[in-house]
């Protein structure tokens, strides 16, 4: 009997795809395979975005990031050997553009899976995410709908600066039994029927918007952070990430631009795939991607946010591969010891919702 499905997105613009997001996924990869593995068969996917209004060099790098991410893939079929699962870069998003969706939403995605990847019954959908995009969460368009196709979301966590901080806040979640930390900054301008129906607003305006930069628990006196919407369970890995960026990758590629200075070559190797000796398909890779943003850039190069300290600062994984057969059952064990209560069918523990597409 063949087994269900369950599909995981790595949402994210990828632009252009970092060693940290290699190895975010290989902490999903690491958390799933812990729960799903032989109950399903495991399907995961980076899913890079197609374009963004205040992204524009994603549009012109898009093979460029395929490219990137198809060799990640790669590493990772290699590095994990269990036989129920594997991995792919999808261009999902890239066809709905082309096929006249020009809203990038993540709706969209979900419902393109959705219907295009034959659905049955007991297959499920997990998200994962930064933890960057999982603070504006409750500002994405139609996320209520979320919980009708997403069982999860798992999210990389990082460490958040001062000047972050001061822009989150703990909102109570529908059918959640902890807060969860959000921006409570409006990102952008957004409806103010919208926000007053999920932050559960009653005296905010009636008509118009509420623009960038709104605090919304300062729309109203007295306001108890209730976020009135409910949202697939969200689950933060407990796994430190290097905190390598698409826009620390950008900066270092246009610093070599600038001034062709090897350190900094050494640097955009190191920041797409890790200090290991890199193969020549690899060099290659990072060739093309400099050229691609020396004509994306057009002597117009990212300022300088701090990124060399930033740099400095990384610790880069090295892992080995990772073999599921054995772990699995070693890991069974531990939680029956501990768990000796726990229903021996853990299938039926995994879909709290009927989830049907």
């Amino acid at each position: 009997m063949s087994l269900p499905k369950l599909y995981f997105s790595y949402q994210g613009a990828f632009g252009p795809p970092t060693f940290g997001h290699y190895s975010a996924m290989k902490a999903f990869t690491d958390e799933i395979l812990k729960q799903y593995d032989g109950l399903y068969d495991i399907h995961m996917m980076f899913m890079p975005t197609a374009a963004s209004g205040s992204k524009p060099h994603l549009e012109p790098s898009q093979e460029d990031r395929l490219n990137i991410l198809n060799i990640f893939c790669d590493k990772l079929k290699a590095e994990f050997t269990s036989p129920n699962i594997n991995f792919h870069a999808s261009n999902l998003e890239f066809e709905l553009r082309k096929a006249g969706n020009m809203n990038s939403s993540t709706i969209f995605t979900i419902e393109a899976l959705a219907e295009s990847l034959n659905y049955k019954d007991g297959d499920i959908l997990i998200l994962g995410m930064g933890k960057d995009n999982m603070l504006q969460l409750p500002y994405w368009l139609r996320v209520n709908e979320y919980v009708t196709y997403v069982k999860s979301i798992y999210i990389v966590d990082r460490e958040l600066s001062v000047e972050e901080m001061k822009n989150i806040a703990k909102f109570k979640v529908l059918g959640q039994m902890t807060d969860q930390e959000f921006e409570k900054i409006l990102p952008w301008s957004i409806d103010a029927f919208i926000i007053n129906e999920r932050f559960n607003i009653k005296d905010g305006l009636k008509e118009g918007k509420y623009e960038k930069g709104t605090d919304v628990t300062q729309i109203e006196i007295d306001y108890k952070n209730q976020l009135n919407i409910e949202l697939p369970n969200i689950f933060t890995l407990n796994k430190k990430i290097p905190a390598t960026s698409s826009s620390m990758l950008r900066y270092f590629i246009g610093q070599y631009l600038e001034n062709n200075n090897n350190e900094n070559l050494v640097r955009i190797k190191n920041l797409i795939f890790g200090t290991k000796e890199i193969t020549l398909e690899e060099e290659n890779v990072v060739k093309n991607t400099i050229e691609l943003y020396k004509k994306i850039f057009n002597g117009n190069y990212p300022v300088d946010k701090n990124y060399l300290s930033v740099y400095n600062s990384l610790v880069f994984q090295k892992g080995g591969k990772r073999t599921y057969k054995g772990k699995r059952k070693s890991y069974r064990k531990r939680n029956t010891k501990k768990k000796c209560n726990k229903k021996k069918n853990p299938k039926n523990k995994l879909s709290k919702r009927n989830i049907k597409f």
